[in-house]
């Protein structure tokens, strides 16, 4: 298991984007984006990231959005849903045009590395849940690594208190987390 995900509608996907859902690109974030590089021989250069401007807003939303759909809409081992892609692109536009702030000579165009992409895709389905908590039931995601047949490699922290350890001789799980009494 790697986490938890709520049962999404695919009919109609409306975010909810509130100030957590803001991104400040910095170049604090990115890091260092200027370097200097000089030969033995010839004339030194300064390399930076600034052709990074030249691309087009449509290519970023289209990676952006692929990005989004193959990382956090699909479920492990299946196909994504294509069908999605058209309003997933709408909402990571809208997402794009109202959330992202870039800053000290940063480019929207360096949402381009997945790291950064990773981030943006975070807030953007966060933005989307936030509309459906209380409305729709909490799916297990399961890991990718080890979706089925064994719990050898479950391994989480909990905060409960109340918990009982089972007979190692007729049980596989070694401790029972209690929700009560």
């Amino acid at each position: 298991m790697t986490g938890y995900r709520v049962d999404l509608p695919r009919d109609r996907l409306e975010p909810q984007f509130t100030a957590d859902s803001v991104l400040e690109l910095t170049p604090a974030l990115i890091g260092p984006f200027v370097k200097h590089d000089a030969g033995i021989i010839g004339e030194a250069v300064d390399l930076n990231l600034v052709h990074t401007g030249d691309l087009r807003t449509c290519t970023l939303l289209f990676h952006l959005t692929r990005r989004l759909l193959y990382t956090r809409w699909r479920d492990a081992g299946e196909e994504p849903e294509m069908a999605l892609f058209h309003q997933l692109k709408g909402v990571a536009k809208l997402w794009l045009d109202t959330c992202l702030v870039c800053k000290g000579g940063t480019y929207p165009a360096q949402l381009m590395y997945q790291s950064l992409a990773d981030i943006a895709c975070d807030r953007i389905t966060a933005a989307i849940v936030r509309t459906q908590i209380g409305t729709e039931k909490i799916e297990i995601i399961l890991d990718s690594y080890n979706p089925a047949d064994s719990t050898n490699y479950v391994a989480f922290n909990t905060s409960k208190a109340h918990r009982w350890e089972t007979d190692a001789r007729k049980c596989h799980v070694n401790w029972v987390i209690l929700d009560s009494d």
